[in-house]
């Protein structure tokens, strides 16, 4: 069955690329890759090595699932016949690390976490080893739990010796790691005794974690190496699985396998690769929340998608597409998040306005915009101002470019009563009254030059109307009433 399994996951992968001609799968049911609702955090030690199987990535029926379950029955049967009424538990310990290693382990290789592989092969790694510690020591009735370092994965043996309950650790990548730290005798002649010693300062940061969690960490290894294969059609649906044989558990280690299920998934949208995320991941990452909960890391990852298909659309010019984007996974998103892509796509469609409509045009829609929409956030309110500026900007060039600087000066007038705080306004305001008392002082001096008087007073009387303070046309004022003797 598993060579079936394998097969049909080939021409999956074929399909994709043919479909969409991406070079990326699209999607991925979200399915776990078997159910594991029938383990409880007690049940009994083959039903740990099953589901250890399970993460392996075997199932019930096939040849490894049958030649794995018969190894371990066979090493628990071996335990069975050593148990004696008069081991000690921590003897009995001791026993299964050492049978541990005659029967099953021979060979460490670091990424070796299948199950299956260390039962079949003898090749191991500190998490596979402990898993089958766990389970054999737990069917002689040892009290066992597993341990978990940022790096490692390790058992403690729990005894009653006497005094009280004694905490044993157990290096099951180790045969002489029966309660590390503590010198044992390796070998001894009458000439020299040689000990082993194993180090306890690798614990460091040590958690105890729950029976479920601890089994779990084989498929977590696995997924691991699948997303270092970029390989998510086996990583995300074992994460999946994984996360719902802990879902109920409320432990720092089971909101770990929530976060490592939501990084394998959030993965897989950034392997789709641009426009993939858009098209496909998004909608896939959407239907993922709604099935097990929206987390803070999934909706920064939303965020992201979100933002990507918004600017996708503005960076076409496509204000309307855009919109859609951001209001259709508007309560997937932060308000942090719908606030900027919501400003951004405003900035798109008075870009678009601003650069097809006439100034005088889209001026007047800033001002309407503004009254029809009293509560506009400080964002929009802000690029409505910076957008209504430039149009009347626009249109106060031309009467630069026409030097019509009286008209540009009333003009100027009636943008700032728009936009009263624009400081560019106001300095084109003051370019304009400048060149405008220029015109009317040259105009007034030819006049007075051809001693043209009453001509040249009325032009004069005409410039300090508009501009009664300004220092020139004064100052002409009291010249031509020396020339006239007043």
């Amino acid at each position: 069955m598993k060579a079936k399994k394998q097969f049909f996951s080939i021409i999956y992968i074929f399909i994709s690329l043919s479909l969409f001609g991406l070079g990326r799968i699209v999607s991925i049911p979200l399915e776990p890759a078997f159910d594991a609702t029938g383990f409880t955090e007690n049940c009994a030690s083959e039903q740990f090595i099953q589901l250890g199987l399970l993460y392996s990535g075997s199932e019930p029926g096939d040849l490894v699932w049958e030649d794995s379950l018969k190894k371990y029955r066979a090493l628990e049967l071996k335990l069975s016949n050593m148990n004696s009424a008069d081991m000690t538990d921590e003897e009995k310990g001791k026993m299964v690390l050492q049978v541990l290693y005659e029967e099953v382990l021979f060979e460490y290789e670091e990424r070796q976490s299948s199950i299956y592989v260390a039962l079949l092969e003898g090749k191991y790694n500190c998490v596979s080893a402990s898993v089958l510690y766990f389970a054999a020591a737990r069917s002689l009735g040892l009290e066992v739990r597993g341990q978990r370092t940022p790096e490692h994965a390790f058992c403690t043996l729990y005894v009653n010796d006497g005094n009280g309950i004694k905490a044993i650790d157990v290096e099951t990548t180790n045969p002489k790691g029966f309660n590390p730290g503590n010198k044992e005798i390796l070998e001894s002649t009458e000439n020299y005794t040689r000990y082993y010693y194993v180090p306890k300062k690798k614990y460091n940061n040590r958690r105890e974690i729950s029976n479920l969690c601890f089994v779990g960490l084989v498929g977590g290894n696995r997924c691991s190496d699948f997303i270092n294969q970029n390989n998510y059609i086996q990583a995300v649906p074992l994460a999946i699985a994984r996360y719902l044989s802990v879902n109920q558990e409320h432990s720092e280690m089971a909101a770990e396998v929530r976060r490592d299920m939501d990084i394998v998934c959030c993965n897989f949208c950034d392997y789709m690769g641009f426009p993939n995320q858009v098209t496909y991941g998004l909608p896939w990452l959407v239907e993922y929340a709604e099935t097990y909960g929206l987390t803070e890391y999934v909706q920064k990852n939303l965020d992201i998608l979100v933002y990507n298909a918004v600017i996708n659309c503005t960076n076409d010019g496509n204000a309307k597409k855009a919109n859609e984007y951001l209001f259709k996974y508007r309560t997937y998103i932060s308000e942090k998040q719908f606030a900027e892509l919501d400003n951004i796509i405003f900035e798109t469609e008075m870009t678009d306005y601003f650069n097809k409509e006439e100034p005088e045009i889209f001026v007047q829609y800033c001002e309407n915009y503004r009254l029809q929409h009293p509560e506009l956030s400080a964002g929009k309110t802000k690029l409505l101002n910076m957008f209504q500026e430039n149009g009347w900007i626009k249109i106060l060039n031309n009467y630069g470019n026409n030097q019509d600087f009286l008209g540009g000066w009333y003009k100027s007038q009636e943008a700032l009563k728009q936009i009263p705080g624009s400081a560019t306004l106001r300095k084109q305001q003051q370019n304009f009254m400048s060149n405008a008392v220029i015109v009317i002082h040259n105009d007034f001096a030819d006049l007075a030059n051809n001693r043209r008087y009453e001509e040249a007073e009325e032009m004069l009387e005409y410039g300090l109307s508009l501009f009664p303070n300004n220092s020139t046309l004064k100052a002409d004022k009291n010249k031509l009433n020396k020339v006239l003797k007043r």
